[in-house]
């Protein structure tokens, strides 16, 4: 594969030039970190040629950039901390792990996401006996507080930013999450917002507690049905839809049922199968 150097051309130089007092469009691309990024005014979509040269020749490819309200148009690729790391993950497993795509040439073939998974918060339970998740779970304003193994969430996401990759983390609509971390419900809109001010592209939402939550609310009654799962899902959805940034929404649940409603509450994925584990015959 070439590298691109920046050597490229529009197609839609009209769509695609220099921005103006007036609020135009403006796309630039950075070779050091290969991102191509900026405005553009218009919903639509506009043609890049691109061409990379070195040595060993020259390559020329068109680009399509899609504008608009939908995000995620093509399948997410990436890893995520659960299986590797699980409730002792760091923010230097993080790092290192997007160093990684780098070295290995993953991010060459669309690997784009580093997503931490359960641990990043503080955990009243696990806390007893683990001093790296002790400490509050919400300041004063209501934001949350990571753990003190996750000093810097804004650092982090800034410095996988600077490899051209994506950023992800992982909550729930209860309470707690599945681990026994802090949960968003109540403070969803906070918590997006918290998100999208640390720099995050990615939010998987696992059901976890909310369950006990719903059975509570129908006061004994167990609410079974689409009803019951999509509330939670919805309300954070609403408020990832607000930022002024894009976070692709993933719903972790496990029923084939979602595929009925997923994108009705605003996400761009959904599991549709329990647990795996990293072994092919769980896969």
């Amino acid at each position: 594969m070439l590298p691109l150097l920046g050597v490229w051309e529009f197609w839609r130089k009209k769509a695609l030039h220099s921005k103006t007092p007036n609020g135009e469009s403006k796309l630039f691309f950075d070779p050091e970190t290969r991102i191509l990024s900026g405005v553009i005014k218009e919903p639509g979509e506009y043609k890049v040629a691109f061409t990379a040269e070195n040595r060993e020749g020259r390559a020329c490819r068109d680009l399509t950039i899609k504008v608009g309200d939908k995000i995620a148009l093509t399948p997410q690729m990436g890893w995520c901390s659960c299986n590797c790391f699980a409730t002792a993950v760091t923010a230097k497993n993080l790092r290192d792990m997007a160093d990684a795509f780098i070295t290995t040439g993953l991010a060459d073939h669309g690997w784009s996401y580093i997503n931490v998974d359960d641990f990043w918060q503080n955990n009243p339970y696990r806390g007893k006996k683990d001093p790296t998740l002790v400490g509050p779970e919400r300041t004063a304003d209501d934001t949350i507080v990571p753990n003190s193994r996750f000093p810097d969430m804004k650092g982090l996401a800034d410095y996988i930013h600077s490899l051209g990759l994506r950023a992800g983390l992982y909550s729930s609509p209860g309470p707690y999450t599945c681990g026994g971390c802090t949960g968003s419900l109540g403070h969803e809109w906070r918590d997006a917002k918290t998100y999208a001010d640390w720099g995050f592209d990615y939010l998987k939402h696992d059901w976890c507690s909310y369950g006990r939550v719903a059975d509570k609310a129908a006061k004994g009654a167990p609410v079974e049905g689409n009803v019951r799962n999509i509330l939670p899902y919805f309300i954070m959805g609403e408020a990832l839809a607000a930022q002024n940034r894009d976070i692709h929404y993933a719903l972790c649940w496990s029923d084939k049922a979602v595929s009925m409603w997923g994108a009705f509450v605003g996400a761009q994925s959904w599991r549709t199968a329990y647990d795996i584990v990293d072994t092919y015959e769980s896969m």
